[in-house]
């Protein structure tokens, strides 16, 4: 009985003392089911998170994104690049699903303060069409690549930006309710309470 107590209290003071890191991370907000009207403005905002890592210093930001073009149009003339001096790169396509957008500072660079969430890039959308909720997001980062630096030795070998990647992240899903789904939730619950009233009878 005292061993088994020693360790419980050992494991809680390893636990008390324990730090859990906190890993870079991408964040989109809006999450979860946005409510919208067809014709409605829906802005996507990217942002980052240094975490516990080492302060991270960049040059250029390229990023594929994925979107419902179905539900959503893309506004790229409205971009906005919120990083101190960053600017687009290139023009901005989408193909179909699919847009990729380059983002760089010209002749300088932006440095992420550790545990501070920077905005990167705020993407608005146009609704298009107004589907129900599908639990599938509208929007999310496939992936990105980040370039830290540039080295001139390595220039010579075709390899001369340092890169860095981490986890996407996931938008919220635009659409509207179904009635019809919560009249069939209730009238389940409904059924299931008589069938157990019944049973205990």
């Amino acid at each position: 009985m005292k061993i088994r107590t020693l360790i419980c209290l050992s494991a809680l003071v390893f636990l008390f003392f324990q730090t859990s890191a906190m890993a870079s991370s991408f964040s989109i907000s809006p999450q979860g089911q946005i409510e919208v009207a067809l014709g409605d403005t829906v802005n996507f905002d990217l942002s980052f998170n240094v975490g516990d890592d080492d302060p991270l210093t960049i040059i250029g930001i390229y990023f594929d994104f994925i979107f419902d073009s179905d539900e959503l149009s893309l506004l790229k003339d409205d971009i906005t690049y919120n990083l101190p001096g960053f600017g687009s790169l290139s023009d901005v396509s989408p193909d179909d699903t699919n847009v990729r957008i380059d983002s760089a500072s010209l002749g300088g660079s932006f440095t992420f303060v550790k545990n501070t969430p920077q905005s990167l890039l705020t993407i608005p959308f146009e609704v298009i069409s107004l589907e129900s909720f599908d639990g599938i997001s509208d929007f999310r980062l496939e992936s990105q690549i980040g370039t830290t630096g540039m080295d001139l030795r390595g220039m010579l070998l075709d390899d001369y930006m340092t890169t860095v990647q981490f986890e996407g992240a996931e938008g919220g899903s635009v659409g509207v309710p179904i009635p019809g789904a919560f009249l069939l939730l209730g009238s389940g619950m409904i059924c299931l309470f008589g069938f157990r009233k019944r049973n205990d009878a």
